[in-house]
């Protein structure tokens, strides 16, 4: 079993929009920690008005 994460974000908390690694100032560092954990680190530009994020993670069966 794995799972798949990602960042998203938005403006008003109904749709909701991925963001990557190095586009639009977005930087997002993964660091091992605990045996079967990782530390994950996300950097957002400020947004006029605010921002949401979310880390959305998916589970495999």
């Amino acid at each position: 079993d794995f799972a798949t994460d990602s960042v998203e974000t938005s403006g008003d908390m109904a749709v909701w929009n991925p963001v990557f690694h190095g586009i639009n100032g977005v930087t997002i560092e993964t660091t091992p920690a605990e045996p079967g954990f990782l530390h994950v680190t996300v950097h957002l530009p400020a947004a006029p008005g605010g921002l949401f994020a979310r880390l959305k993670v998916v589970g495999s069966n």
